[in-house]
């Protein structure tokens, strides 16, 4: 049985029936009657028609068998410590939760067509509305959730691939290639922690400094006089009100300090150009948020991402192997339980030079292995007072983070606006429809780095591409990804 996109899954008056589970659980409904069947047909079909429209969101992982669920490193981390009905089914509504968002950006990238499977009429892409997918997810949850001999297929399907392509290092001969990067990282790590250790004052300027600012006044309440009554979830998730989630976001919303040269040091909001390419406009200058957790002594930590965009890193020549097309910068902010910030960590939309600034609840760990390349901590983090916030100074050109300051918060000439992540993963295409800003691998097109035809060992797919999050890898010695939720743990301890 056919199911329009439109039609919700509980719109079949049959019973589900006995499941035959087998290997494949999506499988096994198909083969059942009544509603299991009908959403199953429905989740077959539409998956169908993303992998063949090329639209399929690489943000969180799917988990093959389960169509409804999608998973990330952070939930992957619980799939050994589901003891309990309360953190099975957290568990589980977070899966399915990633999993509708996903879907609903796909539906919403679909090129348009004249009739939808059940041969009604299609609505336009803002307009559709997901009954079928909501409600037919929530029956198949419901019905694979209760049969315990699926829960060790849950729990499998639910892991998170690495982000390396382990073929490369294997060509590549990465026990001798590795050597060489070694070297070159830590003469890296040598230059940046020279660099932080001279006063802001100090830098180079080319340009002019110009501030970029959040778009609204400080909130002067700390979180400590309130988050640690939030209430949790089964797995530690703090469960804040918009309300909550937006003055922790303002109030540790950075001031972007950038040596501007040209256009390419401003920051502003991606779209799709008339020549079918990702650009962006500066005229609009966009600070993108994000919420995530990580793990960190038995106890979930909300994370606070602010992403910007510039047009290019501009390239100093015709071999420069690092400039390119459109450039970025993750700025992230881990809160403690108690609200007050724990880490400050930073990359490149590309993956590229993460480093951390731990505060002074945290202790660096010595490095522990030749075959892992160190997280670069050039600095402290500065703790910023009632009436201050962070100030981040980023070089002209190449837009490395060049120094940290606690700064009192006042207004200024250039104020950024906030927009959230996942308006990237489906932006206004020319003529008409939606299209993601990420490819189905999760890049973005034309953003490639000829330092991929050097670092190709490594095993990083594109090294040097901007990313999607979720796909990012940070290390090209060993293997690290910006969301690995043991993050924290593997090289930092508690300062005494």
């Amino acid at each position: 049985m056919a199911v329009a996109a439109d039609w919700p899954c509980g719109a079949w008056p049959a019973g589900c029936g006995t499941l035959p589970y087998g290997a494949e659980p999506l499988g096994s409904h198909l083969q059942a009657t009544g509603e299991s069947a009908a959403c199953a047909g429905f989740f077959r079909a539409f998956d169908r028609q993303v992998s063949a429209a090329g639209v399929a969101d690489a943000q969180h992982a799917r988990a093959p068998g389960f169509p409804y669920l999608r998973s990330s490193r952070f939930l992957a981390s619980f799939s050994g410590e589901l003891e309990g009905t309360a953190r099975q089914q957290a568990w589980l509504q977070a899966l399915h939760e990633l999993g509708r968002r996903g879907q609903r950006v796909e539906l919403a990238n679909l090129p348009a067509r004249p009739r939808n499977l059940a041969g009604a009429r299609r609505r336009r892409p803002g307009r559709r509305r997901p009954a079928a997918r909501g409600l037919c997810g929530s029956r198949l949850l419901g019905l694979d959730s209760d049969q315990p001999q699926v829960w060790p297929l849950l729990r499998e399907r639910s892991e998170v691939a690495d982000a390396y392509a382990d073929y490369q290092r294997l060509l590549g001969l990465y026990p001798l290639t590795a050597l060489a990067a070694v070297r070159g990282i830590a003469g890296l790590h040598a230059d940046i922690r020279a660099t932080f250790a001279r006063p802001p004052g100090n830098l180079q300027v080319v340009g002019e400094l110009t501030d970029y600012r959040p778009p609204a006044a400080m909130v002067q309440q700390a979180a400590v006089d309130w988050y640690a009554d939030v209430p949790r979830d089964a797995l530690g998730v703090p469960q804040l009100t918009e309300q909550q989630l937006e003055r922790l976001f303002r109030r540790h919303a950075p001031i972007w300090r950038i040596d501007v040269a040209g256009q390419a040091d401003r920051i502003g909001a991606p779209y799709w150009d008339d020549t079918d390419s990702p650009a962006i406009d500066t005229g609009r200058p966009v600070v993108y948020r994000e919420t995530s957790y990580t793990r960190w002594r038995g106890e979930t930590l909300l994370q606070l991402n602010y992403i910007i965009w510039f047009p290019a890193r501009p390239k100093t020549g015709s071999l420069d192997l690092l400039g390119g097309h459109i450039d970025g910068i993750t700025w992230r902010v881990t809160l403690d339980g108690d609200g007050s910030p724990l880490l400050y960590d930073a990359m490149h939309n590309c993956g590229c030079y993460h480093m951390a600034f731990p505060g002074a609840k945290l202790k660096p760990r010595e490095r522990q292995s030749l075959w892992q390349e160190p997280l670069m901590v050039p600095a402290r983090a500065p703790a910023p007072a009632r009436g201050e916030r962070i100030r981040i100074r980023i070089e002209q050109g190449s837009h490395y983070i060049q120094a940290l300051e606690a700064v009192e918060d006042h207004p200024g000439a250039l104020s950024y606006s906030f927009a959230d992540y996942d308006d990237l993963r489906s932006l206004p295409a020319p003529g008409d429809g939606q299209r993601s800003m990420f490819d189905q691998r999760g890049l973005v097109p034309g953003t490639e780095r000829l330092e991929r035809w050097l670092l190709w060992p490594m095993g990083v797919p594109e090294p040097g591409a901007m990313r999607q999050w979720g796909t990012h890898a940070t290390a090209f010695v060993g293997k690290r990804h910006f969301d690995d939720p043991d993050l924290i743990g593997r090289y930092f301890t508690a300062a005494p």
